[in-house]
């Protein structure tokens, strides 16, 4: 509770220094300079994995964004939650060594399903869909934002989490529609009313001539990956919108408003869509194979929701490597039980 107060006072600085105190709490401030340091943060062994998850993000303000998840549940080591099922989906085990003593957030790569520490998560319930359409009576599905350890960790004190991925093809997002679920609409599509009108007319005009919710989320991906990087910008003068700073007098900035613009761009022409942070990537160690990941590794991106196959991750910012979307599977594939997605 300290730490979400201090972080609330102060995170309009956002600063990575060292220390183990992390920058990733229920909020996220669009601010000033940030300085990203080398200090090793942790080691992730996995097979597959672009992302290194801390929060999601689901409401905009105008000068950034909170995670509005009350819901909180103990678990005990390996045990899970009812989780929505969604199609062409990868589950991947990820073992995550901790460098930082005293850490209890946990990381996890796009969806967490369980994790073998005791565990405290903060998370938001909605119907549980089932898979012909409709939804179960009474039972609920779990969408976790925040995943804790119920323990501080100690230096190099390793944990196993399992996670379900994103394996959707190009062609498949594209045909996914926008029959979104009341639960995605209501909370997903949120903008402030002081939103200038001219973020929205952006959006309007930089997916016009699309007619699917994928392409024109990559055409906005797109355009803002043109914009150049920059670590060292001033914060938004007070009053102001931050994406709108951002798109119309600043033209450069870092992850968080690479995120905060896609995400509010998307929303604005009905497209739902939220902010992640946590790390990305890491350096591969070719003796161990392990990903070793620093704090200049912080980072944020934008997760998509597509009807049948859940949150998609896009990468807006300049800097970072666009993401490759897998091949269609072919229908051997399927029937050899290769890539078999959940269901």
């Amino acid at each position: 509770e300290v730490q979400e107060h201090w972080q609330r006072l102060f995170s309009a600085l956002r600063y990575y220094g060292t220390g183990y105190a992390d920058p990733f709490g229920k909020t996220l401030a669009l601010g000033g300079p940030i300085h990203l340091g080398q200090a090793a943060v942790m080691d992730v062994r996995a097979s597959e994995g672009r992302y290194w998850r801390a929060v999601v993000y689901d409401k905009y303000t105008g000068s950034g964004w909170i995670n509005t998840d009350g819901e909180v549940v103990l678990l005990e080591p390996n045990e899970s939650l009812p989780m929505p099922k969604f199609e062409l989906r990868q589950e991947i085990t990820q073992t995550i060594t901790n460098f930082l003593p005293g850490r209890t957030l946990l990381f996890a790569a796009s969806q967490p399903l369980r994790v073998d520490l005791p565990a405290k998560v903060l998370l938001s319930y909605t119907p549980f869909p089932l898979k012909e359409g409709g939804y179960l009576p009474k039972a609920r599905a779990a969408h976790i934002s925040m995943l804790y350890s119920r323990f501080p960790l100690g230096q190099e004190e390793s944990y196993n989490v399992l996670s379900s991925i994103s394996v959707a093809d190009e062609e498949s997002l594209r045909a996914a529609g926008d029959d979104y679920p009341d639960w995605v609409r209501e909370r997903y599509l949120q903008l402030p009313p002081t939103l200038p009108q001219r973020v929205r007319d952006l959006a309007q005009e930089i997916t016009r001539g699309y007619d699917n919710p994928y392409d024109r989320a990559a055409a906005i991906e797109s355009y803002l990956r043109k914009i150049p990087y920059n670590e060292s910008i001033e914060a938004p003068p007070e009053g102001r919108d931050g994406v709108d700073y951002f798109l119309f007098d600043l033209r450069e900035g870092y992850c968080d408003y690479y995120a905060s613009a896609m995400a509010v761009l998307a929303r604005a022409v009905g497209i739902p869509a939220r902010v992640a942070a946590g790390y990305a990537g890491g350096e591969r160690d070719p003796k161990t194979g392990a990903r070793r990941v620093r704090e200049k590794d912080a980072h944020a991106w934008v997760e998509v929701y597509f009807p049948r196959y859940g949150w998609v991750e896009f990468e807006p910012t300049a800097t970072q490597p666009p993401i490759e979307r897998p091949q269609p599977r072919r229908e051997e594939e399927t029937e050899t039980g290769e890539r078999e997605p959940l269901s």
